[in-house]
């Protein structure tokens, strides 16, 4: 019965399929897990608790779906657009971008509440938002539809169109503006949003979708926003005729209202708004006759005398033929790809000028280059890459370039090759340093192109980055987008509506999985997320998602993004979903050493008997992080007491007061919460764990006061090892009994969790010590925890099982079981 002491010292593996569990023989094995869920493995080694997500909003419409798009316009002006059925509306700085402030100058308690505004231009159904109001606070802060609009009056309805009673809110006293949500009106429909490819330059997003004439999106302020018909001019065109066909121009000079005639049927009403070429010029169609007339706008002189020519080309871009649904920058143009009846062109524009798509031999002018293959198969996306522009089909992953790699393309300098058979599905791809990430058409499989250095050659490759991990993808991915700080982690949206997160640093050769369920239920199974992407933010990458849930007996789909993964302290821990946070600090100018001691604190609110925290006060430091009374105060200052027994706190030996420091008031109820109405929510006091409530009427009463809550739906994080290889008398450990009798944990910025064999088996870990005051929170732990391991009666797999049933951080360095192994 030898005893063994093995260790896992990283989990950057990620979670392994079952089908490689016994696979000993290979390295990452022992680096992986069996399970790892709302865990993710990081490049260092370490597996972290996921962060929880934040509501922001609901989308226009809960009952149908949307999608989320990045555009980032400069370093401090980033932008999440909620794309749905007929709109975009958006979000800056976590929040949602609304119009210029309307003032309030009057509210009714009545039913329904009744808004007086004067001059504000509202109409029914906007949407709005309520701040500032003294008085009936009730109304702060939360969104409204208008209803009975008036020219200087409106009544307030919620989400679902039931009037605000508003006859129990505390009375109106003065203030208060309401700003309506900014919103953008489009032509796509929920069906085809997610069939639409967008590219980004500067102020501009230029967007693509086959049964949509190309769009320009363009910023000029956070609520001025346009779009508009994409200008192609000069092109591009289908093939030159070949029949005996004819056309006779009314004049070939440039100028309106040129007719042009065809010696038989060609032409259908669906080419207005789009180009034809006749002999040496083109023209935009304007209008439709007959089959064999239409009216043109000459732009460039056809050139023909006028007479009669069988030199001409339809358009390439019509509603006749379609539209492209791909689209990129590469090299300085604006590529084009995949109309209905051309699915294997790809149309770049003049280098620069990306309007211009008019023929020419210059080396900058437009390109026209159709991708032969063995299959016709169409062009699902197009990218930047390595070696020139990567395009993905069905049949494969084809690079166009000038003849060798990384040579530019022109007109008479182009080569096309397919160079992996591996195919892909219409998922936007993703790059991460020099590789492009794609699903395979199976939607199963997710697929890394580029060129490696080890078998170098001007081919490129794609290799699996599923295949430890094949079951990770297992329902097929609908939406994928990269977190390139802190972690590197692209995270892919299952149809199922889990979160599967691929960490990958290139360098380090670390590939692993792992998959995230958020918080909260649809129907009778798990939230569903729908849509995901990342904006930068100072010192890491926001992930934003939209999430589907049953709220209530009714289906909401909310905006949220992930907390900031980089923590501090527990008073910036954030572990709950679709969570709301409650910290509303009073800034500090000046403390007396004094008995008692005087807080200066311009226009606070408190009252006497209020019960505040104090933090981050430079100099008198000897206040911070403590809980007082509030006593004797006035409009701007007020003295501290214990509370305990209201004495003075005599501060006349503390550190003179240097500067900084905030009060915060604790407090039991909360608010805020409708978005939540129905749901039992965890509550998260001061870093403490509090007793878990049922939100109703969109309140909750914490157990226990705090001045800074966290409140949301929780998700435990789970983690499994694969069965541990240690070796016995006789050779390997696996299939052998074995008893793990001790454990040593290694972990970093940790509050509790819990370890056994199993879920049923785990015993939660203490961090809280006898010293410690029950309503504070427990101090961040970074070290090793020595944990006698729960006793099991048979156990052949050997597993160790961590989880985290707490909103709280946990991330595990590496465990160092003690083991006894039996040669039976």
């Amino acid at each position: 019965m030898p005893k063994t002491a093995p260790i896992q010292s990283s989990f950057n593996s990620g979670e392994l399929s079952e089908l490689i569990g016994g696979r000993i023989d290979v390295a990452k094995y022992f680096n992986g897990a069996s399970l790892m869920e709302n865990f993710y493995p990081l490049q260092y080694g370490g597996a972290q608790r996921r962060p929880g997500s934040i509501f922001v909003a609901e989308v226009k419409d809960s009952s149908k779906k949307t999608r989320l798009i990045d555009f980032e316009f400069s370093t401090t002006d980033v932008y999440t657009i909620e794309m749905g059925d007929l709109y975009m509306r958006f979000f800056r700085n976590n929040g949602a971008v609304l119009e210029a402030n309307k003032v309030i100058t009057g509210i009714t308690q009545a039913d329904p509440c009744v808004v007086t505004s004067n001059g504000h231009t509202l109409s029914d159904g906007d949407e709005i938002v309520i701040s500032e109001v003294v008085g009936m606070t009730e109304l702060n802060s939360k969104r409204y539809l208008v209803a009975n609009s008036a020219a200087n009056t409106f009544s307030l309805q919620d989400k679902d169109s039931n009037d605000i009673d508003s006859t129990a809110y505390t009375a109106y006293v003065s203030d208060g503006v309401a700003n309506r949500v900014y919103e953008l009106t489009t032509t796509y429909l929920e069906a085809d949003l997610f069939d639409i490819d967008f590219t980004q330059s500067a102020d501009k997003i230029y967007m693509a979708h086959e049964n949509y004439h190309p769009k320009v999106v363009t910023r000029t302020g956070h609520t001025v926003w346009t779009i508009t018909d994409f200008a192609f001019e000069g092109g591009p065109f289908q093939p030159v005729n070949v029949t005996a066909t004819t056309i006779t121009p009314s004049a070939d000079a440039p100028g309106a209202g040129v007719t042009l005639t065809a010696s038989n049927p060609i032409f259908t009403a669906d080419m207005v708004g789009g180009v034809i070429k006749v002999k040496d010029g083109w023209a935009d169609v304007t209008g439709w006759t007959s089959t064999i007339i239409i009216t043109v706008t000459v732009i460039v002189d056809l050139g023909t005398g006028p007479a009669a020519t069988d030199d001409w080309a339809l358009g390439s871009w019509s509603i006749e033929a379609g539209f492209p649904s791909s689209v990129t920058f590469s090299e300085q143009r604006l590529w084009w790809g995949n109309t209905p009846t051309q699915p294997q062109n790809e149309w770049g524009s003049e280098t620069g000028v990306f309007t211009n798509y008019w023929p020419g031999a210059a080396a900058s002018d437009p390109i026209d280059i159709e991708i032969l293959n063995t299959k016709v198969n169409a062009i699902d996306w197009m990218i930047e890459g390595p070696g020139g522009l990567v395009g993905g089909t069905p049949a494969g992953i084809s690079v166009l370039n000038g003849g060798g790699f990384d040579e530019a393309i022109t007109p008479a300098n182009q080569r096309n090759r397919r160079h992996t058979t591996y195919g892909s599905k219409k998922i936007k791809p993703e790059q991460i340093g020099e590789f492009i990430y794609y699903i395979q058409r199976d939607g199963l499989t997710m697929r890394e192109f580029g060129y490696y250095a080890e078998t170098y050659s001007e081919k490129g490759r794609a290799l699996d980055q599923t295949v430890l991990a094949n079951h990770i993808l297992k329902t097929g991915v609908t939406d994928m987008a990269y977190q390139q700080s802190p972690n590197n982690i692209l995270w892919c949206v299952r149809t199922d509506g889990t979160l599967a997160a691929l960490t990958r640093e290139i360098d380090q050769e670390v590939t692993a999985w792992s998959r995230h369920i958020i918080g909260g239920t649809f129907n009778t199974g798990q939230a569903v997320v729908e849509t995901v992407t990342t904006i930068p933010q100072t010192d890491y990458n926001e992930v934003w998602v939209i999430v589907k849930r049953t709220i209530n007996g009714v289906t909401r789909r909310y905006v949220e993004y992930l907390a900031d993964p980089i923590l501090d302290d527990l008073d910036s821990a954030r572990f709950l979903d679709s969570e709301i946070s409650y910290n509303d600090p009073v800034t500090i100018s000046g403390a007396t050493a004094a008995s008692p001691v005087v807080v200066t604190a311009t226009a606070h609110g408190f009252s006497d008997g209020d019960l505040v925290k104090i933090y981050d006060i430079l100099g008198m430091t000897e206040l911070n992080a403590n809980t007082y009374k509030v006593a004797n105060k006035a409009a701007n200052n007020f003295e501290l007491t214990n509370v305990d027994d209201d004495t003075d706190i005599d501060g006349s030996a503390f550190t003179a007061y240097n500067s900084a420091g905030v009060v915060r008031k604790k407090v039991t109820a909360l608010t805020g919460l409708e978005h939540l109405e129905g749901e039992t929510v965890r509550v998260l006091g001061d870093g403490a764990v509090q007793v878990d409530q049922t939100v109703t009427g969109g309140a909750i009463t914490a157990s226990t006061a705090a001045a800074i809550f966290r409140v949301g739906l929780h998700k435990k994080a789970k983690l499994r090892t694969m069965r541990f290889e240690s070796g016995s008398a006789t050779g390997t450990a696996q299939g052998k009994h074995k008893r793990i009798y001790n454990i040593f944990v290694r972990l970093y910025m940790t509050v509790g969790f819990s370890v056994g064999y199993d879920e049923d088996s785990a015993e939660e870990i203490e961090f809280r010590t006898a010293d410690m005051d029950l309503d504070t929170a427990v101090p961040l732990f970074t070290g090793d925890k020595n944990i006698p391991f729960p006793p099991s009666e048979d156990e052949r797999d050997g597993y160790v099982y961590i989880e985290q049933d707490n909103p709280l951080p946990c991330t595990i360095i590496s465990l160092m079981p003690k083991m006894e192994v039996h040669d039976t």
